[in-house]
């Protein structure tokens, strides 16, 4: 009867042990812009002591799945610095006694073909960015909807012409979002890219994707790579019609109301 007590005892005091072990708070990241002309400095912070941050480093576009950050992947010791077209950086802090972080993931992005100017729909005015500009500075991919690096549109549909210096093989764009649905801010419904025929004198199709929200979802940003299927595009001038969220889906507390679309960037490859 004793060892049965003694056993159970164990067994009580080892859970609530588990269940008392606390959440570390996910790492800091510090960067200038997840957009770069030539290189982007990028550095993890975890002041806890005893702490670890532990990363994956992905030289592509960040279309998942991806495998998690354990203890197996790179420990982080200093800055590094990101040269190649597409990163994806994924970080994790681990310590002893204690439950891991959160995975933190952040995608870096290098400029793209020259843009000679961009003129959109107007934006609301209290979310005017810094104009036109705006969209190809290579400021941006900051999650706090109050950054200037925003354009915040509040209307059905959002256009958005692109001018490049001359004709140039297209092999994709890149719109970048932001998503803070408690914030009213959603991903567009729809997002169609159109590319300048000069023969025809039109505009025809380049590529077409549509996002669902059905179920909430995390917070933070959202790059949309559209690319044309099985056909080489020449041309100098894109143009994109967002459809935005008009009406908030049910499961949002402001039901029927209609949403916000935050744009920081766009990138022509």
């Amino acid at each position: 009867m004793q060892k049965l007590f003694s056993l159970i005892l164990f067994f009580t005091c080892t859970n609530l042990f588990a269940q008392d072990s606390f959440q570390l708070a996910k790492p800091l990241v510090k960067y200038e812009s997840v957009f770069f002309k030539d290189s982007a400095k990028l550095e993890l912070k975890f002041a806890q002591s005893g702490a670890k941050i532990y990363f994956d480093i992905f030289n592509r576009f960040p279309t998942g799945p991806f495998p998690e950050v354990t203890e197996k992947s790179s420990l982080y010791k200093k800055p590094f610095v990101l040269k190649q077209s597409f990163y994806t950086v994924r970080a994790k802090v681990f310590a002893k006694g204690f439950t891991p972080s959160e995975t933190i993931q952040y995608s870096f992005v290098k400029d793209g073909k020259r843009i000679k100017k961009i003129i959109t729909t107007a934006p609301n005015p209290k979310y005017p960015g810094s104009g036109d500009s705006t969209l190809f500075d290579n400021k941006g991919g900051i999650e706090n909807a109050s950054s200037k690096t925003w354009m915040g549109f509040d209307s059905d549909t959002v256009w958005i012409n692109v001018e490049l210096p001359q004709k140039e093989k297209i092999g994709g764009v890149l719109l970048n979002f932001l998503r803070n649905e408690s914030s009213w801010i959603f991903l567009p419904k729809k997002i169609v890219a159109l590319y300048y025929d000069d023969e025809k004198n039109v505009y025809d199709p380049f590529g077409t994707e549509t996002i669902q929200s059905e179920v909430e979802s995390p917070a933070g940003c959202s790059m949309r790579l559209i690319t044309p299927k099985d056909k080489i595009i020449t041309t100098w001038k894109i143009s994109f019609m967002i459809i935005t969220v008009n009406k908030m889906p049910d499961w949002h507390l402001a039901k029927g109301q209609h949403a916000w679309c935050f744009i920081d960037e766009i990138k022509v490859y």
